[in-house]
């Protein structure tokens, strides 16, 4: 059997629908210039902000992305000086925060991965990562607050 490239495309395309997203991560990836670690970054926290898919662990997530800015910070910040990255800047931060459902906390740390490619500072990176702690210690309080009733 064999497969033309729009059924190939058809078959690996995120189901956003899904996810009740019009903003997709990959375009933001393409939009901000994003490498690799922060892209993987961003697309936990997208998930993370969605209601409409019950499979999702956001806490899972959270964390996920958390090993990916660590990753980051280890691999591009502290062992060089200058790192490539590159921001176009298409997409808004708060367009993204709305399409994805995110909270104040997500919002934070995906407007500092964006700050990230414009200031080659390990500040925006940590300050993302905090965010995230942030959520997932309210989600840890949330979960502990339902085991007492």
């Amino acid at each position: 059997m064999q497969h033309t490239s729009a059924n190939n495309a058809q078959l690996i395309d995120p189901p956003y629908h899904i996810l009740g997203q019009m903003i997709h991560s990959i375009d933001v990836v393409e939009a901000w210039g994003l490498n690799y670690h922060l892209s993987c970054a961003l697309k936990c926290i997208s998930l993370s902000g969605s209601k409409n898919f019950e499979e999702i662990d956001t806490e899972t997530n959270l964390n996920e992305a958390l090993w990916y800015l660590d990753r980051f910070l280890r691999l591009y910040i502290e062992q060089t000086a200058e790192h490539n990255i590159v921001t176009p800047h298409t997409i808004e931060v708060l367009d993204i925060s709305i399409d994805w459902g995110l909270d104040c906390d997500l919002t934070m740390a995906v407007m500092h991965l964006f700050h990230s490619t414009k200031d080659r500072t390990i500040y925006h990176i940590n300050a993302a990562k905090r965010f995230i702690l942030y959520k997932l210690e309210r989600l840890r309080r949330a979960v502990d607050t339902v085991k007492l009733i």
